[in-house]
């Protein structure tokens, strides 16, 4: 009888089945918002988890969360993921509106407008499968992330870019997604096949694929994605380059260690977490 495969949750876009084409081999994997990534993870529906740093920093205190540092998903400073998006005409934004399921860029950027501009934004959410021309025709301002973001940005488009004005406030890359695990139900044979996997990847063992098309089908991204017979022959591209960096060193660190203390500062979590890494 094969052993049942270990799950692995990720939030449903074009990067994140990117980030782990590599682990399908040894790794059941399944797509949720970015909030119910976190809330599979933390019910253990799931053995390892991409999660937002906000969903680590609130839980690490009640929950088993260990983080591979093995790679993680960061924003270039020119990258169009998370993108406040400014209706035609509007001046000055105070109300923003964001997709269910998506409240962890409300407080980046709440502490981005605060420290930056000094000026408070108020948020509301809008539902998961509302119309995004609706959606703008509503509202003053969009915070959009992910897919939805770069499907929508065009060289028209009037807005902010999160990670570039975390650079601003910061000097630091902006990190999206942490992956995460529960320590206990991992063996050091998976530690050690994810740990190959990202090494792999920087290394250029394995050939790697970047969509470029973006999609909101589950199935046509696992296709796209990881291909019908495994990797795709295609290189490292333009869009990923320009969007998102996978390495987690010292930059990565530093940035998570100065969000958590922003995220304290302004009340938005109870303590500053530790970096608990895996040994």
């Amino acid at each position: 009888m094969a052993n049942k495969m270990k799950r692995l949750v990720i939030p449903n876009s074009s990067v994140a089945f990117d980030f782990v084409r590599g682990l399908r081999e040894k790794f059941e994997i399944t797509t949720e918002t970015p909030e119910e990534c976190a809330s599979l993870f933390l019910k253990k529906h799931a053995d390892i988890a991409l999660i937002s740093p906000y969903e680590y920093a609130i839980n690490y205190s009640v929950a088993d969360i260990t983080i591979l540092p093995f790679a993680a998903i960061s924003l270039t400073d020119k990258s169009k993921d998370s993108f406040l998006f400014f209706s035609k005409g509007i001046e000055n934004i105070s109300k923003v509106a964001y997709r269910k399921g998506y409240i962890y860029d409300t407080h980046i950027a709440k502490i981005l407008f605060s420290e930056n501009y000094k000026s408070k934004l108020s948020f509301q959410s809008f539902d998961e499968d509302e119309d995004i021309e609706k959606a703008f025709k509503k509202f003053d301002s969009l915070l959009l992330s992910g897919d939805e973001a770069l499907e929508n940005y065009n060289e028209e488009t009037i807005g902010l870019l999160l990670a570039e004005e975390w650079v601003l406030l910061t000097g630091l890359p902006y990190v999206s997604y942490i992956l995460v695990c529960h320590k206990e139900n991992l063996t050091l044979d998976d530690i050690s096949f994810i740990k190959e996997n990202f090494k792999d990847i920087y290394s250029g063992e394995k050939e790697e694929y970047i969509g470029d098309e973006r999609h909101n089908d589950e199935a046509d991204l696992l296709n796209d994605v990881f291909g019908s017979d495994g990797y795709l022959e295609s290189e490292f591209n333009d869009y990923e380059e320009e969007n998102y960096i996978f390495d987690f060193d010292e930059a990565q660190k530093t940035s998570l260690n100065e969000y958590f203390n922003y995220l304290f500062s302004y009340s938005l979590i109870d303590d500053v977490p530790d970096l608990h890494f895996i040994e």
